[in-house]
This record gives C-alpha cells, structure tokens and sequence, in this order.
C-alpha cells in the first residue's frame, strides 16, 4: 500500500487490523524503513509491550546483510532489562512486598531516562502500566499522595486509562480530597460506559461500573461528612477566638482577681462599675445590685432569664453539671486563704475515711483535697474563678 502520514488520531479512529502488523510482518517491515526511523520503531514497540515483535525485528535486523548499527544491541539488552525488571515487580507485589516492588518499577521506569531528551510523556503503554503499578504499591503502604502523583504520570500518558483514574479518585478520598475524586470516579464511568479507546479494558462489564458508581456516591455521601465537621471545626474555633477576645479585653490585667472580688459589680459585655451602697450598675440584660449590708443580690431583665445568676455569696447553686471547689469546702468566693485553709482541716477531719465509715466518705475525702489544692494556690485559684465567671457571663 501507498505511504502516508500518520496522524496524532490514528490509533483512535483505524481498526485493529490496521493498528498492529503481525510479528513476520514487523521483521519485514523494519528492513523497509529509513534507518533513522528504525531504532525509534523498536523503542515504540516495546513501550507498548509488543516484545515478541521488537525481538523479531531485532532478529530481522541482525541476520540481514545491511550494517546495523549499535542501537540493535542497545534496543535487545533494553528489552531484556524491562522485562526482567517488571516481572521481578510483579511477583514481589503478590508477595506483599509493595516497598521493593515499587523500586522494580521505578528501575524498569529509568531504563528509558538513560538518554537524554525524553519526553514525560513518551513513555508509551508501558511507562502508563508502570506508574499505576507504583501506585498501587504506595496505596497499600499508606503514601497516598505519591500514589496520586503516579497515577497523574500515567495519566499524561494515556488520558483514558480507567484504572489509573480509579486508584487516583481513591487516594484523594483518603486525602479528604473530595471534589477531585468525585471528577475521576465519573471520568472513569463515563470512559467505560462510552467505550473510549484505551489498552485498559479492566473496568468494562456493567459489575464492575457499579463498584465505581458505589465508590462514587461514598465519596459524595463522605465529602458532605466532611463539609459538615469542618463547618463544625470552624464554629468552634470561632468560639474560641470570642472566648480568647473576652479574656484580653477582660481579664487582662494582674489585679483583675483582686478587682473582681472586692466588691466592683459585674455587668454583661465584661464592664466593671464602681461600688455603691444600695446601687446597681445594669448593661445587657442583667446586674449585681450590691445591699446595705455587703452582701449582693440579682436583678435581671425580664427579657433575659438566660443570664440568671446567683448572689456572689452564693457557693456556686447553679453549677449542677460540675462540681464546685467552694461549695466543698462550705466557703465563699470572697473567703481568704486563712478560711479556705481552716474550712479543709475542718472538712477533711469529717470526712477521713478512718474517722467517718460512710460509703461516701472516702469520695468526699478526695474531692475536699482536690478543692483545697486548686484553692489554696493563688494562681489556680485565679484561674477557676475566670472560667467559672466566664462561664457565667459569655453564654
């Protein structure tokens, strides 16, 4: 038949008798070449794993009467080498040793490199094959991220090559990488349900299309998982920034204990007012009203029962879910170190296991030990009662 261009569709659009020769067919048709052409034609054929093929026209060449040159004996040690180097790959993968298969691969992968000038993606079916076999090997070690750049190398090679596409929307799945997994696993559907060309025919039968559909409505269902803890990561470290911002705008003085137990009022919004005799102070909703007396008593707006509180000599009534240090110790907020101390002796007497045979005595024990080592240090004493004021203003 007459010459022609080969045109970048060929392969895509000529049928399978026009794609191959057979392997009489390639050792006469090599000797009918231009000799520059030749040893790219060997190359080509055993990146596409046609072996019997280049070993035949290699055959062809070295029997003939025309001087070959030095690339026919570089071209056969190569076959033997990429042979060799991916049948070793292969059996230690089955052997479960994924790390010392994928350096198989990555040997027969270099094999090619050892010339200078070659494209990424000249690597034909083989080099495809050979990334999506590396993947696999970094997918069963965890490095999914690797993995997904191998896939990506095989795909730049041959852009419809379903397993490649499967295993890369995997690894972004556990990358938590969902909007790129939900487009492989669709580009993978729609290149078997259309029947793109490709040399991978692995996802093919209406089965295997529904394992990938499967894969993919998880990925949808996980990616709405994801979407939502973030949404709720993200609400609570905007609590905790409001939390932090209270605290400096609050508490961010050395006399703050001092000045929030001798006697100031406390108002929502983290502002103090002045103590007055018989006089409140009222901002946002509620205030201590301080009495005659000393003592302190509450107020709140009628449009604000959430912000109820207790007097401040109250020994924390309203902290049901946690227990109060002071309530323990039958002592205020505004007792000093020497009440605190007497209150412990006092309770820890009544409550020692060898002087009190209740059940609930020893429980009791160490929770009076446990208050009085959180209220007789200054320090953590000062920052009890900042959660617990916090906690009774901010929310």
């Amino acid at each position: 038949s007459p010459l022609h261009y080969l045109k970048s569709n060929f392969f895509d659009v000529a049928s399978a008798e026009d794609k191959f020769l057979c392997t009489q067919a390639t050792g006469e048709a090599v000797t009918r070449m231009p000799v520059d052409v030749r040893p790219l034609y060997l190359r080509a054929l055993r990146l596409e794993e046609r072996y019997d093929h280049v070993l035949a026209a290699i055959k062809v060449l070295e029997s003939s009467k025309i001087n070959y040159k030095k690339y026919v004996t570089e071209e056969r040690d190569r076959v033997r080498r990429t042979m060799s180097a991916k049948a070793e790959g292969d059996n230690l993968f089955r052997s479960g040793k994924y790390d010392s298969a994928a350096i198989r691969y990555n040997v027969c992968l270099k094999i090619d490199s050892e010339k200078p000038g070659r494209l990424a993606t000249s690597g034909g079916r083989l080099h495809a094959i050979l990334h999506c076999n590396r993947a696999a090997c970094l997918m069963a070690t965890k490095r999914f991220r690797e993995a997904a750049k191998e896939c990506s190398a095989a795909l730049r090679i041959h852009a419809n090559y379903r397993k490649a596409m499967l295993r890369r929307g995997r690894c972004y799945v556990k990358m938590h990488r969902f909007k790129e997994a939900i487009a492989d696993f669709n580009a993978c559907i729609e290149a078997a349900v259309k029947g793109k060309e490709t040399f991978d025919h692995s996802i093919k039968t209406k089965e295997q299309i529904e394992v990938v559909k499967k894969e993919l409505e998880e990925a949808k269902r996980a990616k709405r998982d994801h979407e939502t803890a973030e949404r709720a990561k993200a609400d609570r470290e905007r609590r905790e920034q409001e939390k932090q911002r209270w605290y400096d705008e609050n508490v961010n003085s050395e006399d703050w204990y001092n000045t929030n137990f001798s006697g100031r009022n406390y108002s929502r919004g983290g502002k103090y007012g002045e103590k007055k005799n018989g006089s409140s102070r009222n901002r946002g909703g509620y205030a201590y009203n301080q009495q005659n007396d000393g003592s302190y008593s509450n107020r709140e707006h009628p449009n604000n029962h959430q912000y109820r509180r207790s007097s401040s000599k109250a020994s924390c009534e309203d902290d049901e879910e946690e227990v109060c240090h002071y309530s323990i110790l039958s002592v205020t907020v505004q007792s000093d170190s020497t009440a605190i101390k007497k209150a412990y002796h006092r309770m820890a007497l009544k409550y020692h296991p060898d002087k009190n045979k209740d059940p609930e005595a020893a429980t009791m024990f160490r929770k009076v030990q446990t208050a009085y080592e959180i209220l007789s240090d200054r320090k953590s004493r000062r920052e009890y009662d900042m959660e617990r004021n916090f906690a009774k203003s901010f929310y």
